[in-house]
């Protein structure tokens, strides 16, 4: 998908972003389980819209495959938007509701199965919202798939939402500085606070809006969110020219690019009535520095009794299953009985895995004395990033060095667009696993960062089946490169 130009400093205000953003959204149709979001644009321009991605998203959600929790959020914002649009047919909107009506809105719902993820941070606010928005917006409506009328799935849906809102402002997000799964959160978020009915669930997806863009603003550098993430793809590292926040950093900040006209956080915050703060956009364009910036997100699962929270108590296990560690011995017991209850379905030979690891302990030390080795963890976090006008440098501090890894990504330079350098160690040969040649560790690193100089240390047994590091590191994106004495400097 073309690209806007890239654009270093700010430029324009919101409404002429904004503009701009509709446009090129409304220009390109592409397909899949959230293409139709560039629909949304042209519905906003009073444009009529292309059908077609419509029916590859009814596509996903008819046969319930993972992520149509997505797709019904913009379904949703269609129907609260635009049901009456001229520019929309009455047919193309009674198939909406009608998938809106059918949809399997949470896991304890008996029918359907439970293959897709219901359960990580940004899945959970989304599929709350849209159990809230659809049972606004049929308020008589008994539901297909639960056999329950619209009551019943408000005060379930508004019960969840304030606990992950409260879980959020207590501990951060697990799924730190993530430069996708942000947008995602932003979809339910902005969602919330344009339709929820009770206004302190507005006033709170407000708060939480301002929370990611005030991340946001930190974090991301000339446009770039090229900082340490709990979560991201291949796609999104090696440069930011593919990346899903420099839409939103473009449409907030006037810095950064449009390249993805499906976004699914800058569709919704470009036809919303939310408006960023302005200190906002000053801190992301304040690059006189030196700036540095300290926070933590998460919590180790042994600490969670001193936050109130129990092993034995499924709501809690919410906030042990969106931070993705399902294997710690603590809430071991607690993750089974979830599985066993609603047929939850996480890795084929997931059990199996740490299985092994648990014995090799025993055998080797008489006892589990490791807990911590799930390799989608996100603990407890130290995140510290320093930005200049030239660079950024971010990292999580020591973050579970040892351990095996997942999408986590430890440490990055930013200096441009293209100009980003960072290491890890492999985790497959290709570029789709989780982790794979780029994205994620094999086996975490020990990181350590003093304003602008990181030291990453990545140990590795001789045996594994990658044994070694490397960097990425894009010759082409530098004035001048040289490599001397075993050093390389740019």
């Amino acid at each position: 998908m073309p690209a806007t130009p890239y654009l270093p400093t700010p430029e324009g205000d919101f409404e002429s972003r904004r503009r701009e953003y509709l446009h090129y959204c409304a220009a390109h149709s592409p397909g899949g389980r959230t293409g139709f979001f560039s629909q949304i644009a042209r519905l906003e321009l009073g444009r009529d819209v292309d059908e077609a991605p419509f029916h590859d998203a009814f596509a996903v959600v008819d046969a319930r495959l993972d992520c149509s929790d997505f797709t019904i959020g913009g379904l949703l914002r269609i129907l609260y938007l635009y049901r009456d649009s001229p520019h929309i047919s009455p047919d193309l909107i009674a198939q909406i509701e009608a998938r809106v009506l059918d949809f399997k809105y949470w896991w304890d719902e008996a029918q359907g199965d439970n293959r897709r993820c219901y359960w990580t941070e940004n899945h959970q606010i989304i599929f709350h919202s849209d159990e809230l928005l659809a049972a606004q917006l049929f308020p008589d409506a008994i539901f297909a798939n639960s056999g329950r009328d619209a009551s019943y799935h408000r005060d379930h849906a508004l019960h969840l939402i304030r606990r992950w809102f409260d879980f959020r402002a207590r501990f951060g997000f697990s799924e730190w500085l993530s430069n996708c799964y942000f947008e995602e959160d932003l979809l339910a978020l902005v969602n919330l606070h344009d339709f929820a009915a009770d206004p302190a669930i507005r006033a709170h997806a407000k708060a939480c809006i301002d929370l990611l863009l005030f991340e946001m603003a930190l974090h991301t550098h000339r446009g770039v969110m090229g900082c340490t993430h709990g979560r991201t793809y291949t796609r999104l590292i090696k440069g930011a020219r593919h990346e899903d926040a420099a839409n939103t950093a473009r449409l907030m900040f006037g810095m950064g690019l449009y390249c993805r006209p499906d976004n699914l956080g800058t569709v919704p915050l470009a036809t919303s009535t939310y408006r960023c703060p302005p200190v906002f956009a000053r801190i992301a364009a304040d690059l006189d520095g030196p700036r540095l910036f300290k926070e933590r997100h998460s919590i180790d699962i042994a600490d969670a009794p001193a936050h109130g929270l129990a092993f034995d108590n499924m709501e809690d296990g919410h906030l042990f299953w969106s931070i993705q560690d399902y294997i710690h011995t603590a809430i071991y017991d607690l993750a089974q009985e979830t599985r066993r209850a609603y047929g939850v379905m996480l890795y084929e030979d997931y059990l199996q895995r740490y299985y092994q690891v648990w014995n090799w302990q025993v055998q080797e030390y008489g006892s589990i004395v490791d807990r911590n080795i799930d390799c989608h963890g996100m603990t407890a976090v130290h995140i510290q990033t320093y930005r200049t006008g030239a660079v950024m440098l971010s990292s999580a501090q020591s973050f579970r060095p040892g351990k095996p890894g997942y999408q986590q990504h430890p440490w990055q330079a930013t200096l441009g667009v293209d100009a980003v350098v960072f290491t890890n160690h492999p985790g497959a040969d290709d570029e789709t696993s989780r982790p794979n040649f780029w994205a994620g560790n094999g086996i975490l690193p020990r990181v350590a960062q003093h304003a602008n100089v990181a030291v990453i240390i990545h140990h590795l047994p001789p045996d594994d089946r990658f044994p070694f590091s490397h960097a990425y590191f894009p010759r082409a994106a530098f004035d001048e490169v040289i490599e001397q004495g075993g050093w390389v400097c740019a």
